[in-house]
Formats: C-alpha cells, sequence, structure tokens
C-alpha cells in the first residue's frame, strides 16, 4: 500500500476547503432563484381617447391634444405574475385634475381625487382589468395660444408582500382668452356711447333745439 505524497495531500485538503466554501453559497442561489414562493404583482396602466381601438402606453400631444369636453379611458390591468395566491390586493388609481368621473370600479373619493377598489383573489397567471372613463372638463383660461398642460395619471397596486405602480401621461390644451379682452370692450361700448352722445347733440345744436 503506497502512502499519499504531501503534496498529494495538500491538494485533497484543498479540494475540500474550496468545496466547503462555495457549495453552500450555490445552494443559496439556487434556492432564491428557483422563485418558488415569491409574490409578484405587475399593474399596467394604458390610455386612449374614447372612439379609438387601440390604449397607449402614454398619448404625446403630437399624437392627440384633450381639449374641453374630450372623453378619455384609462385601462389597469393587475397580474399575478409570481407562484403562490395573493389575496386582499388594493387598487388605487390616482386621477390628475381636469377630471369629471364617468365610469369607474370600485369607489371614488373625492378628498384625495382617487378611485380604489379591492381584488379578494388572485392566482398565478391570473389577470384582472379595469377601465375609467372620465371627461375633459373645467379647464382653465389661459393668456397665450396653444398653451398646454402635461397630466400625469398615477395607479398602484399592493398588498402586505407586493406592489407595483404605473403611469400613464398625456397632455390638455387650454382655451385662450386675450388679456386686453375685457378692457377693449368696455373701451368700445364707452367710445360708443359718447359718440352717440355727440351726434345727438351736435344735431339740435344744427336744428336750433
Amino acid at each position: 500500500m503506497k502512502l499519499l505524497q504531501p503534496r498529494m495531500i495538500l491538494s485533497l485538503i484543498s479540494m475540500f476547503i474550496m468545496a466547503a466554501i462555495f457549495c453552500p453559497f450555490v445552494a443559496m442561489a439556487d434556492s432564491y432563484n428557483s422563485n418558488s414562493s415569491n409574490p409578484v404583482i405587475v399593474i399596467d396602466k394604458k390610455i386612449r381617447a374614447v372612439g379609438e381601438t387601440v390604449f397607449y402606453d402614454n398619448i404625446p400631444s403630437s399624437q392627440k391634444t384633450f381639449v374641453e369636453g374630450d372623453q378619455i379611458e384609462f385601462s389597469i390591468k393587475v397580474e399575478n405574475r409570481g407562484t403562490i395566491n395573493l389575496t386582499n390586493i388594493n387598487v388605487v388609481d390616482y386621477l390628475p385634475k381636469y377630471l369629471t368621473l364617468m365610469i369607474f370600479p370600485g369607489v371614488d373619493n373625492l378628498t384625495d381625487n382617487t378611485v380604489k377598489t379591492t381584488i379578494d383573489n388572485l392566482n398565478p397567471g391570473d389577470s384582472k382589468e379595469y377601465i375609467i372613463r372620465a371627461r375633459i372638463s373645467d379647464l382653465p383660461s389661459s393668456n397665450y395660444a396653444n398653451s398646454l398642460i402635461q397630466l400625469n395619471n398615477r395607479a398602484c397596486a399592493s398588498n402586505s408582500q407586493t406592489g407595483d405602480c404605473d403611469n400613464a401621461k398625456y397632455f390638455v390644451g387650454m382655451s385662450t382668452t386675450p388679456v386686453t379682452g375685457t378692457n377693449d370692450i368696455m373701451i368700445e361700448t364707452v367710445f360708443g356711447l359718447v359718440l352717440i352722445a355727440g351726434s345727438v347733440g351736435f344735431r339740435k345744436l344744427a336744428r336750433g333745439y
């Protein structure tokens, strides 16, 4: 029976040490990446003008600018992309200004300008989708032509385990009111009354009575 050489013994000891160091980390990485009990909620917020067939992530002003009276729709899709059931998911839509709600899920809260609903249970791979319809209203006037306001509609879905948020941006156009519009009308009215009074006085002077 041959005895192991000192060099071979040192090599074997080194191999055992390396295995002891790295194997636990490999096992931990595999366990983490297995995603066996990792809850994942994904929310997707999109937007379109009523009458269109396609929803968009955002609508730039070059594509469309919403004006007073236009109707707008938001879609909210909440998906369970994990591998466990998710319960008690709170869905909150944070509405921007200048909207009057027409169709919406759950309840609206005028105090913080939100729409809220709850998903009781969502199985892995399943999703829920909601539609919010509103009318553009009460836009401010502007002293400048082609004045635009960028608005952001934000939606969030969350429970005690996980959560996610998404945004949809769009533009509204304000009506134009000349800065001197009211003053000009007043000046023109006064000037007109002065002309009328002057013409009547001149006619009486010419007739002698």
